[in-house]
């Protein structure tokens, strides 16, 4: 189908199960809260943080058993709970709405402010204590390069070293225009 009529597809659908044990996320995903269509997804990748209770209904990846009468309970409870069916709804408008460039792009904004206004406050006082060790004046860094360093120490610390003292980053897009 063509993206047009793939959009169309969700004027009628009253839930979409998204069953894919390999997409991280899929699109359809998105476009399907976006419209207002709750999601029936497997409780793994990507999409388990996309679709809360609020939105949508996740199924525990145990046994494929298991799996398919998840689903299957699922479609069939919803279907036979208008009211229920009616919150995931809202929900799901909702919640696609904290996907939108505009919100994600404000959260990282705020995000790398704090990064950057912690960042300098721990650059200041450790050009301060390099500067008294040295006897000299300090270090000059940009706030961006500390900035940058602190995050993925940040990260390291938090995940773990992957390569020695090396920080491996597996993706970046930038998500808002230059300012």
């Amino acid at each position: 189908l063509t993206h047009a009529a793939t959009l169309r597809q969700y004027q009628w659908a009253d839930a979409l199960a998204f069953t894919s044990l390999r997409d991280t996320s899929g699109t359809v995903v998105l476009e399907a809260l976006a419209a207002g269509v709750p999601v029936i997804c497997l409780d793994h990748q990507g999409v388990r943080d996309i679709v809360t209770d609020r939105c949508g209904i996740k199924i525990a990846v145990t046994t494929p058993r298991d799996v398919v009468e998840g689903i299957r309970d699922a479609l069939v409870e919803l279907s036979a709970d208008p009211e229920r069916w009616r919150r995931l709804s809202s929900g799901s408008r909702e919640r696609a709405r904290e996907y939108l460039w505009s919100t994600q792009s404000e959260k990282m904004r705020r995000e790398y402010r704090r990064v950057l206004e912690e960042s300098a406050s721990i650059g200041s006082s450790a050009a301060t204590s390099r500067r008294a060790a040295r006897g000299g004046a300090p270090v000059a860094r940009s706030a961006a390069k500390r900035a940058g360093a602190f995050v993925a120490s940040c990260l390291n610390r938090s995940l773990g070293g992957r390569a020695g003292d090396r920080f491996g980053i597996l993706l970046f897009h930038r998500i808002a225009p230059l300012v």
